[in-house]
């Protein structure tokens, strides 16, 4: 399966600065043991976007996640992002959810980014700030999501597709 993200260099201030201070708090994390189920999650995740994936560990068997250049193409102001979120250690059976864009995503239309979001948020997993960095939340909850088929980089794809698309 592809994830429907064209990763490209971004040229994008936003865009760079933030993946620079991410690099930054990536290499400065200190090191721990990830699942299996993450490995491979992180694993898809890469080769569907070579260069532009960003991780490191919870410290609980999971990962943080930060992908930059991802193009949202023309319905948006912006037509570059990031995307941040959570790879939980449960997985297979945990979900990535929320997910994260740059602060100042904005629609050509004016209109709302994907079906739900809240803006003026920063990076939050169970309550603990892991990136001190202004984001919009991108909520797309997976209610019947079937472990053996919805993977990370599945979910990220669908969540693309319904923030373009919306």
């Amino acid at each position: 399966m592809t994830i429907a993200i064209e990763a490209t260099a971004s040229t994008d201030a936003v865009c760079v600065a933030t993946a620079q201070r991410v690099r930054a708090l990536a290499a400065a994390a200190p090191a721990a043991p990830i699942t299996p189920a993450v490995a491979a999650a992180l694993g898809t995740l890469e080769h569907q976007a070579p260069g532009h994936l960003i991780h490191w560990p919870d410290g609980s068997g999971g990962a943080h996640v930060f992908l930059d250049g991802v193009d949202l193409g023309t319905p948006f102001v912006q037509a570059m992002t990031w995307v941040a979120f959570h790879l939980p250690h449960t997985l297979p059976d945990g979900d990535i959810y929320p997910l994260w864009m740059r602060p100042d995503l904005a629609r050509l239309d004016g209109g709302p980014i994907g079906k739900t979001n809240a803006a003026g948020q920063d990076f939050m997993h169970q309550n603990q700030t892991w990136l001190t960095e202004p984001a919009v939340m991108i909520s797309l909850r997976s209610n019947d999501r079937d472990p053996a088929i919805d993977s990370p980089a599945r979910k990220l794809a669908r969540v693309l597709t319904t923030v373009r698309n919306t």
